[in-house]
């Protein structure tokens, strides 16, 4: 039981701050990251059975309705997405800095590709993946999430509220 709760508090950490955004009513207006510093020293680790997350930062940008960056940490064999392929609709970086990050890339193909220390992965937005730890030790990468203006209807910005990917009304 442990285990399952530390995979959703993991995976709703992972997704949540796409879906969640999404929540957030039209008319709220965020405020704006501008240039920052994050010390490592000032990063909180969450632990879970798979690994750990340290969060840089989540916030919209004067160009984006969203930037995030984190640095994952994964045991060997485990997954801190659903281990079924997926897709978001955000656009995606993943380097890996440490370990062996195996990423499948076709929701109906289990093929998947091989990423070692410096390898770098771009996901476009919708793109099915699962990504798991393919080494036997823990690998480490960094994870940068964005959604641009437009991306996926998304109104002008800032001319208009941010909508964080509510589909528009017609």
């Amino acid at each position: 039981m442990k285990r399952r709760n530390r995979i959703a508090i993991f995976l709703a950490l992972g997704v949540g701050g796409v879906l969640a955004a999404s929540e957030l009513p039209a008319y709220w207006k965020p405020e704006l990251m501008g240039t920052r510093i994050v010390r490592a020293a000032d990063l909180r680790t969450i632990d879970s059975q798979e690994g750990s997350m340290q969060v840089y930062f989540q916030a919209p940008t004067s160009t984006l309705l969203s930037l995030g960056l984190r640095r994952v940490t994964m045991e060997p064999g485990l997954n801190p997405y659903p281990a079924r392929p997926h897709s978001q609709p955000v656009e995606m970086l993943l380097v890996v800095e440490k370990g062996v990050l195996e990423v499948q890339l076709k929701e109906d193909d289990p093929a998947t590709e091989r990423l070692e220390a410096g390898a770098a992965l771009f996901l476009a937005p919708n793109q099915w993946h699962a990504i798991k730890n393919g080494g036997t030790e823990p690998v480490t990468f960094l994870e940068m999430m964005w959604t641009s203006p437009g991306m996926n209807g998304e109104p002008d910005y800032p001319e208009n509220a941010v909508n964080w990917g509510r589909p528009r009304r017609q």
